[in-house]
């Protein structure tokens, strides 16, 4: 059996909205952030500042980074000095960018009718590589992923994205 040939959103830093709540919550507490270091700024510059820290989680993914990189990057790239403030502040972006991501997911399964048959449960797997030979043990049908394991009565395990992998 095969999946869709629709192709998955990747995470891209268009996904952001920058007048969510959570987004906002972040370049508030940067531009804090950069106030407090006397650097001065207007809300135009922290924004800008934040637009290239999710344009990095873009090109690098939105499980590479942490707050203490973004900060190394700021520094690299904007010249700014960060401290563990500012860590902690960028701490918040790489969640922020896969709950984004996560919406854009959704979106897609629903806006292209993606659902996985139920029958699928208990199937084997024959993708070669790491997941060859587990069963389906689950679906997340929300973000068109399965759920496999080694031990075909088992609950939990590998979630993967249904359209990456075939079943016998």
């Amino acid at each position: 059996m095969q999946a869709t040939t629709i192709k998955r959103p990747k995470f891209s830093e268009d996904q952001i909205d920058y007048t969510a709540p959570d987004v906002q919550r972040l370049i508030g507490r940067y531009c804090d952030w950069l106030d407090a270091c006397n650097e001065g700024s207007s809300d135009e510059e922290c924004i800008s500042d934040i637009k290239k820290v999710f344009g990095r989680i873009s090109r690098y993914g939105v499980f590479t980074d942490d707050g203490f990189s973004l900060a190394k990057y700021m520094e690299d790239h904007l010249y700014l000095t960060g401290d563990s403030n500012l860590v902690e502040i960028l701490d918040d972006a790489p969640d922020i960018a896969r709950s984004h991501h996560r919406a854009a997911v959704l979106k897609w399964t629903t806006e292209n009718n993606l659902i996985i048959p139920e029958n699928i449960v208990g199937s084997k797997c024959i993708t070669s590589g790491t997941y060859k030979g587990m069963y389906v043990v689950g679906i997340r049908g929300d973000e068109y992923k399965v759920v496999l394991n080694e031990n075909q009565n088992k609950s939990g395990g590998y979630i993967v994205e249904f359209e990456s992998i075939q079943f016998e």
